[in-house]
């Protein structure tokens, strides 16, 4: 036996009456454990303190959680005692000015008229993703697992946890790992695909041209997904990094399409990113993953932003190892189980969050604030009647600002904020405002002139 054969037997030892089903592959050239299961959300209340992993144990497909807690939806966990939605008579009152949503329940916070108007109205399936490493004396981290959570396709009532557990000190890539997801949670089917590994080479490839390849092969066969997590500068950071391919192989590669905001890492268009069976030639599979990359950092208040909180808030309360953190390696050498439950459960917060928040199958928008700017745009569009407008002649009549034709050259009128952006005023009334606007401001003053806490 290998030593991969060894540390799997390790596993597959521990997982003994549990719900993990497990089977041993190798994926991007790593041989791994896959660890999946299938369970009911079942919600508590919010918390307020972290939770611990004795209070949670697993009997056959179904996780229980402590009965003394009155189990929320995703629809109330946000405002389980909230009057929004609930006709009072006063004006002002949520119901005096929205008709209440059919079909869920009364006092959601997704329910809210503000909140269905900061959404983006696209759909895709939403993936829960975390990792948990351990940092080396070097600096390095050790990967020990990737985990990921999503609802069931065919029964919103079910989710499931797959976990990657590598049987060495290696890294996954980011698209061979939400391939076993898409197989193991029969994603594939609701994508309208034959085979969970995708299609084959033969049926969608224009010898001599890898773009129109991969136009053709999305263009009836997009898998649309959400890659979520809690602060990616961390886990998505986890991912092993793509070797050069043909055609341009810098496009493989996530991370060059992800941009910081709000403390995390976003994407600001779906990234094309196909996984592929081992297999060559016109037999080979692809599959054809369109991500969507959003962070829980931008979906939340400042100062309510940790996992915890979220946890808490979505009805699925963060657990703590205490000191195992600083050694995840030898936690889950020892505490596979507990290992297991305090991984998958970042994940499901992740995801649970984001259902309550927006919906089940919803992308986020990028941020809070940036849904906040849509639902403004949409808004005053609205008001204008000017719905079916590009938002270039929103930006127009709203800001007085136009686009800057490449090329065209702009005098220098102390408006720079706006000529690096390519733009410009769109005559010169518009220009005198904007000028009076920058003269105006002159900032503000932030400083700590006492340091300490005070009441």
């Amino acid at each position: 036996m290998t030593a991969a054969d060894i540390e799997y037997q390790h596993i597959v030892d521990q997982l003994v009456h549990t719900n993990w089903n497990t089977s041993h592959e190798r994926i991007s050239g790593v041989e791994i454990a896959v660890l999946c299961r299938r369970v009911e959300r079942v919600l508590q209340g919010p918390q307020t303190d972290a939770g611990s992993l004795t209070r949670d144990t697993v009997f056959g497909s179904r996780v229980t959680e402590d009965p003394a807690e009155s189990p929320l939806t995703g629809e109330t966990a946000f405002r389980p005692n909230s009057p929004m939605g609930v006709q009072t008579g006063l004006a002002g009152t949520a119901t005096a000015s929205v008709p209440p949503v059919t079909g869920r329940a009364a006092g959601s916070f997704g329910d809210l008229a503000t909140v269905r108007a900061m959404g983006t109205g696209d759909s895709a399936h939403v993936i829960g993703f975390d990792t948990e490493f351990t940092h080396r004396e070097d600096g390095t981290r050790r990967i020990d697992s990737y985990q990921f959570s999503c609802l069931d396709p065919d029964d919103k009532r079910f989710r499931f946890d797959v976990v990657l557990l590598p049987l060495d000190d290696s890294r996954l890539a980011v698209e061979d790992c939400l391939a076993v997801v898409v197989r193991e949670s029969g994603l594939w089917r609701s994508a309208g695909l034959a085979d969970p590994r995708g299609v084959p080479r033969r049926d969608f490839w224009v010898s001599g041209d890898y773009r129109a390849s991969m136009d053709t092969l999305y263009k009836k066969n997009r898998m649309s997904i959400v890659l979520a997590g809690h602060y990616l500068n961390a886990d998505l950071t986890a991912f092993a990094r793509p070797r050069r391919q043909r055609g341009d192989g810098r496009y493989s590669d996530i991370l060059r399409r992800v941009t910081s905001a709000s403390g995390g890492l976003v994407s600001l268009k779906p990234i094309r990113m196909a996984a592929r069976t081992d297999d060559h030639g016109s037999g080979s599979r692809w599959l054809p993953l369109s991500i969507t990359v959003r962070d829980t950092m931008g979906q939340s208040a400042p100062g309510m932003n940790s996992l915890a909180a979220l946890g808490s808030v979505s009805g699925v309360p963060k657990l703590n190892v205490g000191d195992a953190i600083e050694n995840m390696t030898q936690y889950r050498r020892d505490h596979l189980v507990d290992f297991l439950e305090y991984g998958a459960n970042d994940a499901v917060i992740v995801l649970m969050y984001l259902s309550a928040l927006w919906g089940f199958d919803v992308i986020p928008p990028v941020t809070l604030s940036g849904g906040g700017a849509h639902a403004l745009r949409e808004g005053v569009k609205a008001y204008w009647r000017i719905e079916d407008s590009k938002n270039a002649e929103f930006v127009a009549r709203f800001q007085g600002l136009v686009s800057v034709d490449e090329g065209q050259d702009v005098s220098d009128d102390g408006l720079s904020y706006y000529s690096v952006r390519s733009l410009t005023p769109v005559d010169g009334d518009a220009n005198q405002v904007h000028s009076a606007f920058k003269k105006a401001f002159h900032g503000g003053w932030n400083s700590s002139l006492r340091v300490g806490v005070f009441s």
